[in-house]
């Protein structure tokens, strides 16, 4: 239960701060036009029009799935970035409680 209080704190402090760090890096930008281009029905392509076979597509898949109801593909990158972070640690919190003690 308290790794889940952790997990939605997190998502609220990510939400919190989203105002003020309203921009993607160039790996971002990378994964949104593969989104683009998955969901357009050009397929896992990279920026360059070559096949991406470096990663797993699931990242840019969401991106483009969320893009559909967003409608932004900066804001669907960063929501799903802030979505994976939260599993993330609530993860890290259960990892730790099974590994270690719920002390930890």
């Amino acid at each position: 239960m308290t790794a889940l209080l952790y997990a939605l704190a997190a998502l609220a402090f990510c939400f919190a701060v989203l105002p003020f760090n309203y921009f993607i890096g160039n790996d971002g930008v990378y994964y949104a036009r593969m989104a683009e281009n998955i969901w357009a029905g050009h397929g896992i392509v990279a920026n360059s029009g070559q096949p991406y076979t470096t990663h797993p597509p699931f990242y840019p898949f969401l991106i483009g799935l969320l893009n559909l109801l967003v409608h932004n593909l900066e804001l669907s990158a960063y929501l799903v970035s802030i979505f994976a972070f939260a599993l993330g640690s609530l993860l890290l919190f259960i990892l730790a409680e099974r590994i270690y003690s719920r002390n930890a």
